[in-house]
C-alpha cells in the first residue's frame, strides 16, 4: 500500500500542491498500487466527497489558518512542533492499511515527524518538496525579505524542524534552486535526491491561434497580496494610462484575502475583469481565450503549475524572475523583476509583438505513471 499524505486534497484545494498530490493518486493507481490518502478538513465540517482515492480526513486548523490573528497562528505553529497525538493517530492509519510506502508533500497541519517515525516502522518514506515551508512558518519568502530566513526566529525554528522532520529516503523537487536552498540550509542532507517537473495529467500540447493584434492578458491563482496580484492591475493601469489607444484587457480568476483590495483598485476600469473561482474544465477554456499569462509572484515560487499548464496550451507566459521560474522559462525575455515599471515595459513588449509572440519552451512533460514509476524507481 501506497500511502500519500498532503495537508489539503480536492475537492479542497488552494494550489499545484493539491494538483501533485491527485496526480501521484492517479499516477499510482494506473500502475496497480493499492493507494490511500491522508489529508485534513476543517473543524466541524460536513462530510466531504472523495474525488480519487480513500481518504482519511484530520480534523484540523490548517484550513482556516489565514483567518487567525497572527499571534494565534505563531501559537499555532508551535503546537505543531511540540504535538504527538496527531502522529499517533495517523502512525495507526498506517499500520491499519500496512503502508509500505509513505509519500508527504505539505505536512502543516498533519505532523512533522510523520516520516521519520514511518521510516522508524520500516516504511520506505517519499519527500516532495513544493515551497520552504521547512525553512519559515509562512511557507513564503517575499521579494527584498531573503533574509528572513536567516533571522534567529526562523534558524531557530529549522533546528527544530530538522529535529523533528528528519531525513527521509528520498526528496524530489521540481525545482534545482528549491532542493539547494534547503541544503544549505542543512536540511536533506541524506538520502536520495532527484529534480522532476510535477506530473501533467494531460501531456497533449494545444496550441491556439492568436492572432489579435492587442492582448487579452489572463491572471489565474489565488487574489493575495503574495501573489503580486495588485502589482498587476497597477501595472496596468499605469500601462493604459501610458498607452490608450493599446485595447488591451486584464482577465482576473481567482479568489482570496485581497479580492476587496483588487476591485477597489481596479477602479471599475471596463478593461479589467473579474471572473471568481472557475472549475478545472472553465479554466482550460479561460486558458485558450488569452493572449498571455501573467504571473506576477511577489514571492519566491518553486515551479508554478500554472505556468506549466499555460504553456503547454501554448500560451506566451511572462513570469516574476524569482526562485524556480527561472529554470522553468529559461529564455529570459519572458521574465522581469516584480516591480512596477519592470512590468509595465513586459506588458508593453507583449502587446508590441502580438500576434507573433510565441509560447516558451518546457521540458517534456511527465505524465502521473511516468512520475509515479520514476519515484518508485529511485527509493527501490
Amino acid at each position: 500500500m501506497i500511502i500519500i499524505a498532503n495537508n489539503l486534497f480536492p475537492p479542497l484545494a488552494r494550489g499545484g500542491a493539491e494538483i501533485v498530490a491527485d496526480n501521484l493518486v492517479r499516477g499510482c493507481q494506473s500502475l496497480g498500487h493499492p493507494v490511500a490518502v491522508i489529508s485534513t478538513r476543517p473543524y466541524f465540517s460536513a462530510p466531504i466527497e472523495n474525488i480519487s482515492a480513500s481518504v482519511y480526513r484530520l480534523p484540523s486548523l490548517y484550513a482556516n489558518l489565514a483567518q487567525l490573528p497572527k499571534p494565534l497562528r505563531l501559537l499555532w505553529h508551535w503546537y505543531q512542533l511540540n504535538q504527538t497525538r496527531q502522529t499517533k493517530t495517523l502512525l495507526n492509519y498506517l499500520s491499519q492499511n500496512n503502508c509500505q510506502y509513505l509519500i508527504t508533500n505539505n505536512l502543516l497541519g498533519l505532523s512533522w515527524s510523520l516520516g521519520t517515525e514511518a521510516q522508524q516502522r520500516g516504511i520506505k518514506w517519499i519527500h516532495i518538496l513544493h515551497d520552504i515551508q521547512l525553512l519559515h512558518p509562512s511557507g513564503l519568502l517575499d521579494y527584498g525579505h531573503e533574509a528572513k530566513l536567516h533571522s534567529p526566529i526562523a534558524q531557530q525554528y529549522q533546528r527544530l524542524i530538522n529535529h523533528k522532520f528528519g531525513q527521509p529516503d528520498l526528496v524530489v523537487s521540481p525545482s534545482k534552486w528549491l532542493l539547494d536552498l534547503h541544503q544549505s540550509a542543512g536540511l536533506i542532507t541524506k538520502g536520495k535526491t532527484i529534480i522532476s517537473l510535477n506530473p501533467e495529467s494531460s501531456t497533449t500540447r494545444t496550441i491556439g491561434e492568436r492572432a489579435r493584434t492587442a492582448a487579452n492578458f489572463g491572471y489565474l491563482g489565488q487574489l493575495e497580496e503574495h501573489k503580486g496580484v495588485l502589482l498587476l492591475i497597477e501595472a496596468f493601469l499605469k500601462y493604459l494610462s501610458q498607452y490608450p489607444q493599446s485595447g488591451a484587457t486584464l482577465n482576473l480568476v481567482g479568489d482570496g484575502q485581497a479580492l476587496k483590495k483588487a476591485v477597489t483598485l481596479s477602479q471599475n476600469h471596463p478593461a479589467i475583469i473579474f471572473h471568481g473561482r472557475l472549475n478545472r474544465a472553465e479554466v482550460q477554456t479561460f486558458l485558450s481565450s488569452l493572449d498571455c499569462l501573467v504571473v506576477p509572484s511577489l514571492c519566491y515560487e518553486n515551479s508554478p503549475t500554472v505556468i506549466i499548464e499555460a504553456v503547454r496550451q501554448g500560451l506566451p507566459v511572462i513570469a516574476s524572475d524569482l526562485g524556480g521560474i527561472r529554470e522553468l522559462l529559461s529564455d529570459s525575455s519572458y521574465r522581469f523583476l516584480p516591480q512596477l515599471d519592470n512590468l509595465v515595459e513586459k506588458l508593453h513588449w507583449v502587446n508590441t509583438n502580438l500576434p507573433d509572440l510565441q509560447a516558451p519552451q518546457l521540458a517534456e512533460p511527465i505524465s502521473p505513471q511516468e512520475y509515479c514509476r520514476k519515484i518508485m524507481e529511485s527509493v527501490s
